[in-house]
């Protein structure tokens, strides 16, 4: 039995047989069907007519939901990229001197420099008109090979390293605790933090891990929760652990 008022865990709710044994892709789509279909005909989406797993989050684990937004990318990069593929076919028929290549606008192409990967990378990500719905493929200039995955997630390794090497000003390390944070002395502008920010947002889109060691307490941030005492122990052991003393 648990306290009176106490919380049950969410992972209680994770059912393990429909994790591990139901195939979800139908689900997703017979979902995200339907809801597209309330939407564009303006009707309010009930759960009791269309039933699936979807409608039901709290019995899916960390893998399942994975799994769905990867359904979700990859319906929206293919989406994307044909829109773009017909809109310059139109334009193309007024046009000639418009590529006809199909994959110059089937995917989001990045030609990177390693010497200057983070301006490039910016530079890509304020283009006008640049759709980073589309499934993004990288090519270092002056190197061969095309990018099947494996450059892409090298792509975001120097990237990631590169941003968060202190040299850079951006986010202070810290070694008692091995985790990052934002360095609040930096010059560098608001919009460079907004653009490292979509940056993560592509390399999840794009079903890529990155090896970043943020503290409970930026999630918090993002969600609007107010972080506290256990989360500058997380981040700084020594200094969280001292204010507690203090307290006590």
């Amino acid at each position: 039995m648990k306290p009176e008022g106490s919380q049950v865990k969410y992972t209680e709710f994770y059912n393990d047989g429909i994790n591990k044994e139901i195939e979800l892709k139908s689900h997703y789509e017979k979902w995200a069907r339907a809801l597209k279909y309330c939407r564009k005909n303006d009707i309010v989406y009930k759960k009791s007519k269309n039933f699936t797993l979807c409608n039901y989050p709290w019995l899916l684990d960390t893998s399942s939901k994975g799994e769905i937004m990867k359904y979700e990318a990859n319906k929206q990069m293919k989406q994307s990229g044909y829109q773009d593929l017909a809109n310059m076919f139109i334009m193309g028929l007024m046009d000639p001197n418009i590529s006809a290549n199909e994959s110059d606008y089937m995917f989001l192409k990045f030609e990177i420099s390693r010497d200057t990967i983070i301006q490039d990378t910016l530079n890509h990500l304020i283009k006008e008109g640049v759709n980073l719905k589309k499934q993004l493929k990288v090519k270092f200039k002056g190197e061969l090979g095309q990018d099947e995955g494996g450059v892409q997630k090298e792509f975001f390794q120097i990237l990631v390293r590169n941003l968060f090497n202190p040299e850079y000003t951006m986010f202070n390390y810290y070694k008692e605790s091995k985790l990052v944070w934002f360095d609040r002395s930096t010059f560098e502008s608001n919009i460079k933090f907004e653009l490292i920010g979509v940056l993560m947002g592509l390399a999840i889109y794009n079903q890529i891990i990155l090896d970043i060691h943020f503290p409970v307490a930026c999630y918090k941030k993002l969600l609007d929760i107010s972080p506290n005492l256990d989360d500058l122990k997380q981040l700084i052991p020594s200094t969280g652990h001292s204010l507690q003393y203090i307290l006590d």
